[in-house]
């Protein structure tokens, strides 16, 4: 599940990854049971029952203690910033904080047209080079999360981003106001 299933590469919320690495344990607790049985093996269903269901608890329990460490270490965190500055990049926000496993270290918001100098003691950015300057230091992660009435904005800044090699981005839909039935 590390080249598959891009746990290592693409950041998954932990329940998703969690059930991922779950049903990855049970393919091969089958797949050995099967062994065992094709082979006639004399081997204890206690041992084997006990033996998978210790896999089942601690590579789950190792992997999200590990992720843990390199999130307090800084090595799993990734710089962020949130194109938007309205409700649905409020939201992306709250989203990111609820879930630290995911290493997404919001450093900023940016929007050339907000109001606040800051959200949530994070600053606003309104210089669009100073997006350019942090994208050279380093690898950041750009989420765009305008709503939905700003489409012109959001088609703009995947074009830019994409125009400046820019291939960490997330594009979080806005979808209050829209009809989701009928």
């Amino acid at each position: 599940f590390w080249v598959r299933l891009r746990h290592y590469t693409y950041r998954k919320p932990f329940w998703y990854e969690l059930k991922e690495v779950i049903r990855t344990i049970v393919i091969f607790a089958v797949f050995d049971l099967a062994l065992i049985a094709f082979t006639k093996w004399q081997f204890s269903r206690y041992v084997w029952v006990f033996c998978w269901t210790f896999a089942i608890i601690l590579v789950p329990f190792f992997r999200a203690l590990t992720k843990h460490l390199l999130n307090k270490l800084g090595i799993w965190k990734k710089k962020t910033i949130i194109l938007g500055s309205r409700q649905n990049a409020r939201g992306a926000y709250s989203a990111l904080q609820s879930e630290e496993m995911m290493g997404f270290d919001v450093i900023a918001f940016f929007d050339t047209d907000a109001s606040d100098a800051e959200i949530n003691m994070l600053p606003v950015i309104k210089d669009t080079e100073i997006i350019w300057d942090l994208n050279r230091t380093g690898d950041v992660h750009y989420i765009l999360a305008y709503e939905y009435t700003e489409l012109e904005k959001t088609h703009f800044w995947l074009r830019e981003l994409s125009k400046h090699h820019c291939r960490s981005v997330t594009v979080v839909p806005s979808f209050r106001g829209l009809p989701l039935y009928n």
